[in-house]
C-alpha cells in the first residue's frame, strides 16, 4: 500500500490540525434546514446501494464550484423545494472567463526538431503571453497560455467523442502522436450573461447567447492560429468549436450574484445568502464577471473575505486573521505587461505601413538609403506634422560611409508649402554628430514635373556645433529605386484585411494630399536673370 501524502500548504490540512474530519466518496443530493441550521444529505457514488449519510450544522459554506453549486441551489430552490425563498436570480451571470481551448500538436520535419520529451508531463502551464488589440471598432485583451494534456484526461476526452475506433485510426493514419500534442488557453472578457438552470433530470443546463463575444473568439483564434504557425504546429480546434460553434471552458463563473438585498442577488458581500442565515457561497459562483486570467487567486480572496465578516458578524467586529502580520504585498505579474500591450495598441491604432526608399546624387556623393515606418495609420493622420519614422544608412563623400542614421520625415506637412520635409541625424567618422535637412517641393501637376519633384529631394548636410560649412545637395530617386520603393510598402496588422485596409489608407492619403498640397512656382526668367547679375 503506497504511503499517504499529504499537500501541506492550503488550508484543508490546517482544518484538519485543528479536528475538522475530511469526508470523501460523498455526493451531495440535498439541503435542507434543520434545527436552526442545515442538513447536508449526501450518497456514496462508488456504493449506490450504501443509503444517505447526513451532516447538521448551524453554518453551511458551499464551496463545490459554480457549476455544482449552483446547481445544488437551484434543486434546493426548485426540485426538492427546502429553500423556496432563495433568489430569482439565482443562475444568472453565467461567465465562462472568456476562456478559448485549441490544440496544437507539434510536428517534426524541415521546420522543428523532435521534441526534447513527453510534452504531457510536466506542469500544467509554462508561458503566458498578453494580447491587447483592435477588433472589429473596438478592442479586445486576453492571455494565451499553453497547456500539458495528462494521459488521463486525454482517455476521458477521447471516451466522449462518438467513433472512437474510427477516431482512433484515423490518428494512426495521420501519424499523430499524443505525446506532441499540447493545448493553447486563451482568457478575455466575455458577456457574463449566461443563465444556469436545470434539465428534466435535475442536472445544471447553461443557456447562453455567446454572438457578443465573436469579436473575442475571432481574435483568440487567429492568435492561436499564428501562434501554431510559429512553432511548426497542426492546429486543430475541437468538434464542438469546428461543429457546433460552441467553447470550452476550465473557468466556470458566477450564477450566485451578489446584491444588497434578495431583489438583486443571492447572497450578501459577505457571502451569505439572503433569507438564510448561516448558508454561505464560497466560490467562484460568486465572481460577477470574467477575471481574464486563472481566477483561482481571486476566488480564494474573496473567500478570505467572506471568512473574515463572518467571524466578525460572531461577535467579534475587530477581528483580524494573524497571519495578516506576515503578509507582504506581491506584484500582479499580469499588470505590466497588460499595460504595455494597451500602450502599444493605443501606439498602433489603425495599423501601420513600412516602405523603403533610396535617393542619391548623380556623382553618388551622397546616398540615403532608408527604412520607414508608420506605427499607427490613426496618429499619423491626426497629427498635422504627418510625421514618419525614418533608420537607415547615409554616405557622405569625405564625411561619414555606411553611417546609421535616423529621424522624421514629415509627408504633406499641414501649413507649409511642402511635399516631404526630412531631418535626419548621424554621427561622422569621427564621431561627431550631424545634421541632415532636406525638403520636396511640388511646382506643378503637370504629371510628369509632379513625379520628378516628388522624387527630387533639396538637402542640407552639416555638423551639429557649426564646425564645418553647410554643404547642399540634389538627391533623386531614379527609376528602378522608385520601383523598389512600390513594392516595399507593406501594411502592418493582425490580419490581412487590416493590413490593406491601413495600406490603403496611406495610398489615399497620399494621392489626395499630392493633388491638393499648394504648388510653388519656379522663379521667372526675369528674377532668374536679376538673380544671376547679382551673382
Amino acid at each position: 500500500m503506497a504511503p499517504r501524502t499529504r499537500l501541506t500548504p492550503n488550508y484543508l490540512a490546517v482544518a484538519e490540525s485543528a479536528g475538522a474530519q475530511a469526508v470523501t466518496d460523498a455526493q451531495v443530493d440535498r439541503i435542507e434546514q434543520r434545527g436552526g441550521g442545515y442538513a447536508v444529505i449526501a450518497s456514496t457514488p462508488t456504493d449506490p446501494q450504501a443509503g444517505t449519510r447526513e451532516w447538521v450544522a448551524p453554518r453551511v459554506v458551499l464551496a463545490a464550484g459554480t457549476v455544482a453549486t449552483t446547481e445544488m441551489l437551484l434543486r434546493a430552490r426548485d426540485v426538492h423545494r427546502t429553500l423556496p425563498g432563495l433568489s430569482r436570480r439565482l443562475g444568472e451571470g453565467f461567465s465562462g472567463n472568456g476562456d478559448f481551448l485549441t490544440m496544437a500538436e507539434l510536428r517534426t520535419g524541415r521546420r522543428t526538431a523532435a521534441p526534447p520529451a513527453d510534452l504531457r508531463t510536466g506542469p500544467t502551464i509554462t508561458t503566458t503571453s498578453v494580447m491587447d488589440f483592435p477588433e472589429g471598432r473596438g478592442s479586445v485583451w486576453f492571455q494565451v497560455q499553453d497547456g500539458a494534456i495528462p494521459p488521463a484526461l486525454r482517455d476521458l476526452l477521447d471516451t466522449l467523442i462518438p467513433g472512437q475506433r474510427v477516431h482512433s485510426w484515423w490518428n494512426g493514419v495521420r501519424g499523430r502522436d499524443p505525446r506532441n500534442t499540447f493545448a493553447v488557453l486563451a482568457m478575455g472578457r466575455d458577456s457574463a450573461n449566461g443563465i444556469l438552470g436545470l434539465d428534466e433530470d435535475g442536472d445544471a443546463l447553461l443557456t447562453w447567447r455567446t454572438r457578443w463575444q465573436a469579436r473575442l473568439h475571432r481574435s483568440q483564434l487567429r492568435v492561436s492560429t499564428v501562434l501554431c504557425r510559429q512553432l511548426g504546429t497542426r492546429v486543430r480546434n475541437p468538434p464542438n468549436w469546428s461543429l457546433l460553434r460552441r467553447t470550452i471552458t476550465v473557468h466556470a463563473l458566477d450564477g450566485v450574484p451578489e446584491g444588497p438585498d434578495h431583489e438583486t442577488g443571492v447572497v450578501d458581500a459577505a457571502g451569505e445568502v439572503h433569507g438564510y442565515p448561516g448558508l454561505l457561497v464560497m466560490d467562484g459562483s460568486r465572481l460577477p464577471a470574467a477575471a481574464g486570467v486563472n481566477p483561482s487567486a481571486t476566488i480564494l480572496a474573496v473567500a478570505e473575505q467572506s471568512v473574515e465578516a463572518v467571524i466578525r458578524r460572531s461577535g467579534q467586529p475587530d477581528w483580524r486573521a494573524p497571519e495578516w502580520e506576515a503578509v507582504v504585498a506581491a506584484a500582479v505579474p499580469e499588470d505590466a505587461p497588460f499595460a504595455a500591450m494597451a500602450a502599444r495598441r493605443a501606439a498602433t491604432a489603425g495599423d501601420g505601413v513600412l516602405f523603403r526608399e533610396r535617393m542619391r546624387t548623380p556623382d553618388d556623393s551622397v546616398v540615403l538609403t532608408l527604412g520607414a515606418q508608420v506605427r499607427s495609420i490613426d496618429l499619423f493622420l491626426a497629427d498635422p506634422a504627418h510625421p514618419i519614422t525614418i533608420v537607415g544608412e547615409i554616405d557622405v563623400r569625405g564625411v561619414v560611409s555606411n553611417a546609421p542614421t535616423e529621424g522624421t520625415l514629415s509627408l504633406f506637412p499641414d501649413g507649409r508649402a511642402v511635399a516631404m520635409a526630412y531631418a535626419l541625424r548621424f554621427r561622422d567618422d569621427a564621431d561627431q554628430p550631424w545634421e541632415l535637412s532636406g525638403t520636396k517641393t511640388i511646382r506643378s501637376r503637370v504629371p510628369t514635373v509632379l513625379l520628378h519633384d516628388l522624387t527630387t529631394l533639396d538637402t542640407q548636410i552639416h555638423p551639429v556645433d557649426g564646425g564645418h560649412p553647410e554643404s547642399r545637395h540634389v538627391l533623386s530617386i531614379e527609376l528602378p529605386d522608385l520601383a523598389r520603393l512600390g513594392a516595399s510598402l507593406r501594411g502592418q496588422g493582425f490580419t490581412r484585411a487590416r493590413r490593406v485596409h491601413a495600406l490603403a489608407r496611406f495610398a489615399g492619403f497620399f494621392a489626395r494630399s499630392a493633388m491638393s498640397t499648394p504648388a510653388t512656382p519656379p522663379p521667372t526668367k526675369r528674377r532668374q536673370r536679376v538673380d544671376a547679375t547679382r551673382g
